[in-house]
């Protein structure tokens, strides 16, 4: 009986160790990611407390822009002129809508 209750208390432990806990609320994708993944970007709106930057392909409405990328936590637009850094944990909204990214701080 004793080797019994043993064999059972093995298996429940083996059982309820390997169960994990899957939290659904944890997103599956970082920011990060669903920028790169919008590659390639046309349109980039940031609006900003002390103004307003537009990155796009009108070149009398918008800044030009080579390419843009998230890494490391920053959201990176190089241009001809020079290359923008954007804290992305600082954002208070990020919207991603096909090939266009505006990010609210």
């Amino acid at each position: 009986m004793k080797s019994l209750i043993f064999i059972i208390s093995i298996i429940s432990i083996l059982f309820f160790s390997s169960c994990k806990d899957n939290n659904p609320t944890e997103p599956s994708f970082s920011i990060s990611q669903e920028i790169n993944n919008a590659r390639p970007i046309s349109n980039i709106f940031i609006y900003m407390d002390s103004g307003n930057l537009r990155f796009g392909k009108d070149p009398s409405t918008d800044t030009p822009f080579k390419d843009a990328y998230a890494e490391n936590g920053y959201f990176i637009v190089i241009s001809n002129v020079s290359n923008y850094y954007f804290n992305l944990s600082l954002a208070k909204q990020v919207y991603i809508y096909e090939n266009n990214v505006s990010i609210y701080y």
